[in-house]
């Protein structure tokens, strides 16, 4: 399956916050697959954080990218706010003259 970068965003260190065309957002660690010379460059923080996407994936002035697949699967998928369900409103419990929390009282109704 083909996964498009449509945002990217950096974090801190060599974490990059990436939005795909699916609407997954993923945190990806590139500090350990920065390997080999066309890399080089990158491991200098402040042209890291060069990063663009072109719609598709993610690169750099000098035209070093990565395949969005790849990033896809090593990235750590973040929870959207659009993603979370409301919170329910928690029940209100009672605490005891002891500190022992317990349900409220239980009333009776009458018909």
């Amino acid at each position: 399956m083909l996964h498009a970068v449509k945002k990217v965003e950096y974090v801190k260190d060599y974490k990059l916050k990436l939005t795909f065309r699916n609407k997954d957002i993923k945190i990806v660690d590139l500090e350990k697959e920065l390997i080999g010379p066309m890399f080089e460059p990158l491991k200098d923080i402040n042209y890291f954080k060069q990063v663009k996407t072109d719609g598709y994936t993610i690169m750099w002035p000098n035209e070093t990218d990565f395949c969005p697949d790849v990033l896809y699967e090593i990235g750590t998928e973040v929870k959207s706010a659009i993603k979370l369900a409301p919170k329910k409103p928690r029940r209100r419990t009672m605490t005891s003259s002891h500190g022992h929390k317990s349900s409220p009282p239980i009333t009776a109704k009458s018909k």
